[in-house]
């Protein structure tokens, strides 16, 4: 659960009151993000070896793997996966990221300023971030496993082939 005191619908559009809607509009085919899932989980290298770290990744359109870290904390998972975009002046070519955490308003937040329109993550989403990314325009997908996910907002951006 979350701790940050936030709560309600107001609370939420002073969240992201200067965040725009994602305005763009990429489809990708269900199995993809299976497959970048895998790409994901190959890429820790201490998850493995301690069972404690999160791990944040960021692919473009055409499914290139563009930043993946690994941290301690997922919040810095996420910021210096978003930081490597920055130092590369890529940030309007991200297209999905890929978490290992819940899916927390911040994160939504986060994946909004940077324009994603897929946020996946490997645990749910908090009420608040489902009501975020509905208003943010991102397809958000929780609960990422080998076969399955849940999809919580703007589903028409998976193609079920």
């Amino acid at each position: 659960t979350s701790s940050s005191g936030m709560n309600g619908k107001s609370s939420v559009e002073r969240i992201h009151s200067p965040l725009e809607p994602v305005q763009s509009f990429h489809s990708i085919p269900l199995h993809d993000i299976l497959h970048l899932k895998d790409l994901f989980e190959t890429r820790q290298t201490i998850f493995p070896l301690t069972g404690s770290t999160h791990a944040a990744s960021i692919f473009d359109v055409r499914k290139n793997l563009m930043a993946f870290s690994e941290d301690i904390g997922r919040h810095n998972a996420f910021d210096k996966a978003i930081g490597a975009l920055i130092r590369t002046d890529k940030t309007r070519e991200a297209f999905l990221a890929v978490l290992s955490s819940r899916l927390s308003y911040e994160m939504v937040q986060k994946a909004g300023k940077l324009a994603v329109e897929i946020l996946c993550g490997f645990s749910g989403p908090t009420s608040m971030a489902v009501a975020m990314a509905e208003q943010l325009n991102i397809t958000l997908i929780g609960f990422l496993r080998e076969n399955s996910m849940s999809i919580y907002t703007h589903p028409e951006r998976i193609l079920n082939s």
